[in-house]
Formats: C-alpha cells, sequence, structure tokens
C-alpha cells in the first residue's frame, strides 16, 4: 500500500513532467519558462493565471475529460497561482525545476 508521501511524490512528479512537457511551448509564446533556472515569479500576470486556472477546473468537468491529465493541469495552475501570490516586492521567490530533481525554494533579499 502506498502511503501519503509516496502518493505526493507521484503526484509531484506528473506535475513536474507536464511543466517541462510544455517549457518549450512556454517559451515560443513568451520567451521564458517556469522551468528556467532564473524565472521570476514576481513578474506572473495574476490575472492571466486566475484565467487560465479558471478554465482548466472548466475543463476537469467536462463530460469525457481525462480526470487524472486534468487533475495535473488544476494542480499546475493551483501551484501557479501559490506561488506567484507569494512573491513580495522586497522579497524576489525563485523556483528552481530541475528535470529528475526536487522542487527547491531559493528566497533572495
Amino acid at each position: 500500500m502506498m502511503t501519503l508521501t509516496d502518493l505526493l511524490d507521484e503526484f509531484k512528479d506528473a506535475m513536474l513532467q507536464k511543466f517541462w512537457a510544455r517549457a518549450e511551448k512556454q517559451r515560443r509564446r513568451s520567451g521564458r519558462s517556469v522551468t528556467d533556472e532564473d524565472f521570476d515569479w514576481s513578474d506572473m500576470p495574476l490575472d492571466e493565471i486566475e484565467a487560465h486556472f479558471r478554465e482548466e477546473i472548466a475543463e476537469r468537468f467536462e463530460e469525457g475529460a481525462d480526470k487524472i491529465a486534468e487533475d495535473i493541469d488544476v494542480a499546475n495552475m493551483a501551484f501557479l497561482d501559490w506561488v506567484s501570490r507569494r512573491a513580495a516586492p522586497k522579497v524576489q521567490i525563485g523556483i528552481v525545476l530541475r528535470k529528475n530533481a526536487t522542487l527547491e525554494q531559493v528566497v533572495r533579499k
């Protein structure tokens, strides 16, 4: 039987895979990706994140939706919203997403 930690690790891995799978698409569209080591989380457009978050939630509840895949999309948008809102003007929060690694939080003043 899997423990809560095991299940959360599996979910985190699925979230990271989705971020990495979208990295090039993000770079083509906006010139940057959340997977970039120097990504500035305080510069995220919160209104766009919230709009996309709502779209992902709506897609998750559509008939015939792949609930497992949509759960990952919703979780990733919740994460983006959470980390972006944590970024304060005086503290720049950077998140380093490395393939096959853990999530590391780096706080620079």
